[in-house]
């Protein structure tokens, strides 16, 4: 497979918090727990397919006064996410070295590229909100940053059970897209991650992001997130 390039990873979140409402500062746990739900993406060499994540946050808040212009949280979350990657055109082969297309190289000098990646996290992360906006509004707008360890690993659909995918059949049969829909069988079964061993690959790496929430009632709200 052709080099993937993740220049860029975006997760967009739902989060529902068991939160006190912030209204209430005297009978409210400072303490919050939060689910969060969503969709990924990514930047490669592939045609992407978006396609989603999951997350959980346990967390603590402070300076949560009355009349507190600024407050914050402390928040650790873990993030599950995946995406796919499906070319509609082939790539010659002529240039590629060795690794797990070099079977096709050998038999095709051709294939189309797809991919699956799955990836997790685990951050602490620093939560800094417009306190005094939310005590009149019930509109709790933020922003967050933090650092934690992100591993992934990448896995492509390359045999359909033990056969190759006939990539000149398919291009002989006029739609190379409609071919690959109908014939490809979505076990992505094979690592693709030869400079990592096929292993986990994993790195540190800081986050940032924006988010607003709404204060529906004591112990509960409801809000998006855009994290990068």
């Amino acid at each position: 497979m052709q080099k993937i390039t993740f220049s860029t990873l975006l997760i967009l979140l739902i989060s529902l918090n068991a939160l006190g409402q912030r209204l209430d500062y005297d009978h409210s746990s400072k303490w919050f727990f939060g689910i969060n739900a969503g969709a990924t993406w990514s930047c490669t060499d592939v045609k992407n397919e978006t396609n989603g994540g999951w997350g959980l946050t346990l967390g603590k808040s402070y300076n949560w006064k009355t009349g507190r212009h600024i407050s914050f949280d402390l928040r650790g979350r873990y993030l599950h996410g995946n995406w796919y990657g499906q070319d509609n055109d082939t790539s010659n082969l002529s240039n590629y070295i060795s690794g797990p297309l070099s079977a096709y190289k050998d038999t095709f000098n051709m294939t189309a590229h797809n991919f699956l990646n799955d990836q997790h996290r685990l951050a602490f992360e620093l939560v800094l909100h417009a306190n005094r906006f939310a005590e009149r509004t019930n509109w709790d707008p933020y922003i967050f940053g933090g650092i934690g360890v992100t591993w992934r690993q990448t896995w492509g659909n390359l045999y359909n059970g033990t056969d190759f995918y006939n990539y000149p059949d398919m291009v002989a049969s006029g739609s190379l897209s409609n071919a690959i829909t109908t014939s490809m069988d979505n076990t992505y079964e094979t690592r693709l991650d030869q400079s990592g061993g096929y292993n986990w690959t994993a790195k540190w790496m800081p986050s940032l992001g924006i988010g607003i929430g709404y204060i529906v009632g004591p112990r509960f709200s409801i809000g998006i997130e855009h994290k990068t």
